[in-house]
């Protein structure tokens, strides 16, 4: 969700006092699936001065695959392209990427209720707390 930077900042200050009292949740696979459809406010942690936050109705968790197979605010402008691959799945095919095809089927994504990537990820088989970018910055919520 774009917000202007006042806002954010007032966000952050907001998020940030509750986290440090205690009142914030990790936000789990079984969470994400309860409060599909609610609003949420988030807080992840990136390096020195890159902590994040956000606020947004939660939708569906798919995979990295069906993402980019399927979206096409992913791939729009990109896709097909000169050698006639559809979308990012296409690609990697094309250049023998098959480890990260395998890789893409087991990372899960969380999607807002307008199908945009939140960029929360399950990243590893059997992991259930979401990540930002790095499989160690968690992500902390509580219902908006």
């Amino acid at each position: 969700m774009n917000r202007g930077i006042n806002e954010s900042k007032e966000l952050y200050r907001e998020m940030k006092a509750l986290y440090n009292e205690g009142e914030l949740k990790e936000l789990t696979i079984e969470a994400a699936q309860a409060l599909k459809g609610k609003r949420i406010k988030t807080l992840y942690f990136g390096y020195a001065g890159q902590d994040g936050v956000d606020d947004f109705v939660v939708g569906n968790i798919i995979s990295e695959y069906d993402y980019y197979l399927n979206c096409p605010s992913e791939t729009e402008g990109r896709f097909p392209d000169e050698k006639g691959n559809k979308n990012l799945i296409d690609y990697w095919k094309s250049c023998g990427y098959s480890d990260t095809i395998e890789r893409s089927k087991r990372t899960l994504y969380l999607l807002d209720s307008d199908g945009y990537d939140t960029m929360f990820r399950l990243h590893t088989e059997g992991d259930n707390t979401f990540t930002c970018s790095d499989v160690d910055r968690i992500v902390y919520y509580k219902e908006a």
